[in-house]
C-alpha cells in the first residue's frame, strides 16, 4: 500500500516537473515574440517620427510659399483677398 502511494507521488512529481518545463519553454517563446513586437513598435515609432518631420517641413514650405505669394501680389494677408483673386 505504501509503495503505491510513493509511486503515485513520484508520478505526480514527474508530471508537475514536465508541466513546469513546458511552461518555461512557453514563456521563452512568448518572450521572443514580445521582443519581436517591441522591435516592430520601435521601427513604427521611428517611421512615424520621420513622417511627422516631413509633414512639418512641408507645412513650413507651404507657409513660406504663401508668404512669398502675398509679397508678390502686394498683400499682407491672403485672407484679405476674395478667393477669386488668388486662385487664378
Amino acid at each position: 500500500m505504501n509503495d503505491l502511494i510513493v509511486v503515485s507521488q513520484l508520478v505526480a512529481i514527474v508530471f508537475l516537473l514536465l508541466m513546469l518545463i513546458w511552461s518555461l519553454l512557453s514563456l521563452r517563446k512568448l518572450k521572443e515574440e514580445l521582443f519581436s513586437v517591441e522591435l516592430e513598435l520601435i521601427i513604427l515609432k521611428d517611421e512615424c517620427s520621420y513622417n511627422s518631420l516631413q509633414i512639418r517641413q512641408m507645412n513650413k514650405q507651404h507657409y513660406l510659399d504663401i508668404k512669398a505669394l502675398e509679397v508678390m501680389i502686394g498683400c499682407n494677408d491672403l485672407s484679405e483677398l476674395p478667393e477669386e483673386e488668388y486662385l487664378h
